[in-house]
């Protein structure tokens, strides 16, 4: 009892700070950001669905504060409000990427025309059109448009060579992730763009391994969902649960040497805003290897084995646990 209470009193402590930015957040992405939901919803709502707008939401407030006041701290500066409005605008317009790269383009004219931004460009489906809209809002509030339109078309470089690796039934385990990561390591570096922390070497080895992980994150989350549509990742192929934990594990323990050189304030605040999200992930674990034994084979799995429900009161739980751990 008195372990649990010091746990949670840990966990709270933490996110006392964290709870301000989230809530200053909130409020600005309502101001600023909803609007153009609003409207874009009232012109295509079969495409605008509750889940649909609550997924919006999530990234519009959530990711701002991980990856905007969060990677402000790389450069020792709060975000500006114009950082604010560009980070807000690109961080609701990432889940989008991901149905945008299931579109099929006619030309590779096409294609160009979409990331040079061009103004006279019509998009065809309802969540591409929204994409373009924030991409377009996006534009005149970049201090370098060409450098992150260049990044923009490598992410969706990367996502397409991930989607040839990662249908593959034959691909090996080390190529799926490599391929994987890499395409939400270049996201990350557009949030980085945003902030002008790309010249600084650290600072972009840092945000590269938050892609790195956020990726590794999804795969666990994700694994019903990849395992029934085809989709092969380190999560899917995974044998062992307690080495896929402990890989994860690697990962973060890298994310914290490479914050050594970092103010100590400034890496402890930066750490918290990211395992904040990234503990979560060992709840997903641990009810992994509570439906296992040693060995591992997904198709001998249920949907009730796989999904991790964190609204469960008894995950919240688990969250805190794996929180105070840190």
């Amino acid at each position: 009892m008195r372990k649990s209470l010091i746990a949670y009193c840990r966990f709270f402590a933490h996110l006392l700070p964290l709870s301000g930015p989230l809530v200053q957040q909130y409020f600005f992405y309502i101001k600023n950001i909803k609007p153009i939901i609003k409207k874009w919803s009232a012109r295509f709502p079969e495409s605008s669905s509750k889940k649909e707008l609550k997924r919006l939401l999530f990234f519009g407030v959530f990711i701002p504060v991980m990856q905007g006041n969060g990677f402000a701290l790389l450069r020792g500066e709060k975000m500006n409000r114009k950082e604010r409005l560009t980070m807000s605008l690109f961080a609701t317009a990432t889940p989008l990427f991901d149905d945008f790269f299931d579109e099929n383009f006619s030309s590779p004219e096409e294609l160009e025309a979409f990331f040079q931004l061009r103004e006279n460009y019509q998009p065809k489906h309802p969540k591409s059109i929204l994409l373009f809209e924030l991409l377009l809002a996006i534009k005149p509030l970049l201090a370098h448009p060409e450098t992150f339109v260049d990044l923009a078309y490598q992410v969706y470089q990367a996502q397409q060579h991930a989607v040839k690796i990662q249908s593959d039934p034959n691909s090996d385990t080390n190529s799926i992730f490599i391929a994987s990561m890499d395409k939400c390591e270049k996201s990350c570096l557009l949030f980085g763009e945003i902030l002008n922390l790309l010249d600084e070497a650290q600072a972009k080895l840092i945000i590269l391994q938050c892609g790195l992980l956020i990726q590794f994150t999804d795969d666990i989350f994700d694994m019903w969902m990849d395992y029934h549509s085809g989709i092969y990742t380190i999560a899917t192929k995974a044998t062992s649960i307690a080495t896929l934990e402990q890989h994860y594990l690697l990962e973060w323990e890298k994310l914290k040497q490479l914050c050594q050189s970092l103010p100590e304030k400034n890496r402890k605040r930066f750490l918290d805003f990211q395992w904040f999200f990234f503990s979560r992930t060992f709840v997903a674990l641990e009810q992994l290897k509570n439906t296992t034994t040693n060995h591992f084979e997904i198709k001998n799995h249920s949907r009730n084995d796989l999904v991790c429900d964190m609204a469960k009161v008894r995950n919240f739980h688990r969250w805190v646990k794996a929180f105070s751990n840190n």
